[in-house]
């Protein structure tokens, strides 16, 4: 999976002079660490193969090459270092937790359920807790909270290489794709441009790129725009070459606004960037005052954490972090505020499916969060799923995956509530249609319709939706019934 994550140097220190033998299996660490941080899983678990081997009592290889694998998605070799990891004494609680996600994603419920159990006598108090009680009946819950209720639709504007992140814009979307250039150079994440075609959700016009801009030499992707869509917030690589020194692009977030002639210019970095740690993933809440990102920085509780920042004028606070009801000790990204007050993000922190899964949590108020909601099946796999957005109705809305499947390596898809289409006809004793109007009341509004010249009416539900329907005519008695789309219904 190539997308644009996080590439931490936290733990990475500077040894100068001669080294003892310890000292140097410690700058391999650091090494394997931050070839971690940089996503290239396959050498990070080569050098820690070799501390190893070398030092087969040492304990941080050994969770650590655990996780590696996890993150390759080579759970039998993940599951047998997770399985040396736990013999070690004083191993930390959160290994109990990954063994269980471990587990839980090969469908050993059980077996899970005794490693939460351990983690949960370590950490009782862990914000977690509600999901590890009963995980066999929670993966059954995943799996069909929304399997009927959910439509699927692989767009056309997906390429063979990689395609992530989409934002509304206008009447279409924005998205980063990985696209060979000119001369065969090598392909970066640049930002694209597509609109629907209609209302199937399959067909899009022609790909085209979005801004010459904002596409330049790193790579752009992930990005937000304010509601009057004046300003565009991006993410891409912070300036600077790869080197031994330099072994590691860190993410940045830009900000660029429309000038007179409606062209992209003004490119400047947020004031919060921050040259050590990446600063990625931009969302802006509804009324464009908050920024949601996500960052490595230090002072969170894992990985990478979800921050919020106020709008100052044309500036912005200090950042905030969510706290422990949202962020956990492994990664929480790809953050999206909507409309209604729920925020929608990935983490493969909190229980789910495959390695990142996508969560919703609702603002309870300024600082306080609700209880974290795995969306389940089918937007949630057995694969990495992240960067939902969602339009304002929330009657369309788009996620990445790299499930089986796709057109490329990541993939964008969109998704609609399944509707139930009512098709009535109002006729009189004798069958013969009735033209009256019809008074009704959906989704908490009174609406009137008149059936046509044949008496037909016709209205979509959404899943859990009632449509409460009343006929007055004097020559008639009064008529009154209520329609509920169920699950069967849509099936």
């Amino acid at each position: 999976m190539r997308k644009l994550l996080f590439w931490s140097a936290t733990s990475l220190l500077f040894v100068l002079g001669s080294v003892s033998p310890l000292a140097a299996q410690k700058a391999k660490l650091r090494k394997a660490e931050a070839a971690m941080m940089a996503l290239r899983y396959q050498q990070a678990i080569h050098i820690y193969e070799k501390i190893h081997n070398k030092h087969p009592d040492l304990p941080e290889p050994i969770l650590a090459l655990a996780r590696a694998y996890r993150k390759l998605g080579r759970l039998e070799q993940a599951e047998m270092w997770y399985t040396k990891a736990l013999l070690v004494p004083e191993v930390p609680a959160e290994a109990y937790y990954q063994y269980g996600q471990l587990l839980f994603q090969q469908d050993d419920c059980e077996g899970a359920q005794l490693a939460f159990q351990t983690f949960l006598q370590l950490k009782p108090y862990d914000e977690r807790r509600w999901q590890l009680t009963d995980v066999c009946a929670y993966r059954a819950q995943l799996f069909s909270r929304g399997a009927q209720r959910t439509q699927l639709e692989l767009p056309d504007f997906n390429g063979p290489y990689s395609d992530l992140g989409p934002a509304f814009y206008g009447k279409g979307l924005v998205f980063g794709s990985v696209r060979p250039g000119p001369n065969d150079r090598e392909a970066f994440y640049d930002l694209y441009y597509t609109e629907a075609l209609g209302e199937s959700g399959k067909d899009y016009t022609a790909v085209s790129p979005f801004s010459a801009t904002i596409n330049g030499q790193m790579h752009e992707a992930i990005l937000t725009f304010s509601p009057d869509g004046q300003e565009v917030y991006f993410t891409r690589n912070q300036p600077g070459a790869l080197s031994e020194k330099n072994p590691l692009h860190l993410l940045e977030i830009m900000i660029a606004r429309k000038d007179s002639t409606g062209q992209w210019s003004q490119l400047e970095p947020l004031p919060f960037n921050d040259h050590q740690y990446s600063t990625a993933h931009p969302a802006l809440s509804a009324d464009g005052q908050r920024l949601f990102f996500s960052s490595d920085r230090p002072g969170g509780f894992g990985g990478t954490d979800i921050y919020v920042s106020q709008r100052m004028g044309r500036s912005w606070s200090t950042p905030v972090n969510l706290g422990p009801k949202v962020n956990t000790e492994g990664d929480e990204l790809f953050p999206f505020f909507h409309a209604s007050g729920e925020l929608y993000f990935a983490s493969d922190g909190q229980l789910g499916l495959g390695g990142q899964d996508i969560f919703r949590v609702e603002e309870l108020g300024p600082g306080q969060w609700g209880r974290v909601e795995n969306l389940g099946v089918p937007i949630n796999s057995a694969a990495d799923d992240f960067g939902l957005i969602l339009n304002e109705s929330a009657q369309l809305g788009y996620f990445t995956s790299n499930r089986v499947g796709g057109k490329g390596d990541d993939d964008i898809y969109a998704f609609r509530p399944r509707a139930l289409v009512l098709e009535l006809q109002f006729t009189d004793q004798q069958h013969q249609a009735l033209d009256q109007a019809i008074s009704f009341r959906i989704r908490g509004s009174e609406l009137a319709y008149r059936t046509n010249e044949k008496g037909f009416f016709t209205q979509k539900l959404n899943f859990d939706e009632c449509l409460y329907m009343q006929l007055t005519d004097n020559n008639f008695l009064p008529l009154a019934r209520e329609i509920c789309a169920t699950e069967s219904q849509l099936a």
